[in-house]
């Protein structure tokens, strides 16, 4: 399991440490959030409210490549929940992996009954 969280300077941050230790890795995206994380008086939901950029993403290209060679799954989830967010940061993140040859999953689709859509 791998965090990734904004560069702040508290306990309830920890270091990211990118390491394969099972077959199955799981990267959890936070969001990169500073302002907000440690914000009293207001939802928590707030702290995880971040739209990465393409350079931040592209930032863990290499690193889930590695991690693809060395596990037999990965999982990149986001949890930046503000509104469309979390599948837009995948989407783009899908992206950047498809353009660097490291293999991912078929897209998900919507199914309604018997069709799917995409």
């Amino acid at each position: 399991v791998t965090f990734h969280a904004p560069g702040v300077e508290t306990p309830n941050v920890v270091e990211t440490v990118v390491a394969a230790t099972s077959a199955t890795a799981y990267v959890r995206f936070h969001g990169r959030n500073a302002a907000t994380w440690n914000a009293t008086g207001s939802h928590s939901d707030l702290r995880f409210d971040h739209r990465y950029g393409e350079h931040e993403l592209a930032e863990w290209v290499e690193p889930l490549r590695e991690l693809s060679r060395a596990s037999r799954t990965v999982y990149a989830m986001f949890n930046t929940n503000s509104g469309r967010q979390a599948p837009d940061n995948a989407a783009l993140l899908r992206g950047l992996l498809e353009a660097a040859g490291v293999p991912v999953a078929p897209a998900p689709g919507r199914t309604t009954g018997q069709e799917t859509l995409f």
